[in-house]
């Protein structure tokens, strides 16, 4: 849905649309990571867990992606040629690190590997504004890129390949059963479903 929403946005080229958009998320983000850092400091006032850090979110896997999210567009502002001063650069580029830093103590693989895709992202775009590459040949590296990162990323969630060490998780199991489940109910029932809340009384059967 993000990725069709950021596409939609692209596509009209309003460029205001695409700032306050932005704005939106840096937002959301401050807001998310000082909350962060009061719970990782065991300051949080509403003491959800003393454990973890995850933000307002619930989990950390999705706090986690979250601040990669944040994190990846604070890196395209700080790095973009769009004539930023240098207080400003350096201002994100600490905002960006606190944030790394929050989103490391997390311990979700999430995280970091969203964050890395972004930075191969963020850098094809740079070399492609200035100049590097051709379209064509952008156009290739970037496809041939997000397919090995995809196929890489699948595996991974599966248990296989170089990132399957770090990508496989007890609770990718669970949820292709809670996918099967649901697919079953829905074949099962086409027309009516099972009724609203009661997806855990048909799961076991």
């Amino acid at each position: 849905s993000l990725a069709f929403i950021a596409w939609g946005v692209s596509r009209t080229n309003l460029i205001y649309l695409e700032k306050k958009g932005i704005n939106v998320l840096l937002i959301a983000g401050l807001f998310s990571i000082m909350y962060g850092y009061l719970q990782y400091f065991k300051r949080d006032p509403i003491g959800w867990s003393s454990k973890f850090v995850f933000g307002t979110l619930g989990n950390v896997n999705f706090f986690a992606a979250f601040l990669a999210l944040v994190n990846i567009a604070v890196i395209a502002l700080t790095f973009g040629p769009d004539g930023k001063s240098s207080g400003k650069r350096i201002g994100l580029g600490i905002f960006a690190l606190l944030i790394s830093f929050l989103n490391l103590k997390t311990d979700s693989m999430q995280g970091p590997v969203t964050t890395l895709v972004g930075l191969v992202v963020i850098t094809l775009l740079i070399l492609k504004i200035k100049g590097f590459f051709t379209r064509a040949l952008n156009t290739f590296i970037t496809f041939a890129f997000l397919i090995s990162a995809s196929l890489f990323g699948f595996f991974g969630l599966l248990g296989r390949g170089p990132l399957g060490t770090y990508l496989y998780q007890d609770s990718n199991v669970f949820r292709k059963d809670y996918m099967l489940a649901g697919i079953k109910m829905t074949l099962n029932h086409p027309l009516f479903g099972v009724g609203l809340d009661s997806y855990d009384n048909w799961y076991r059967a």
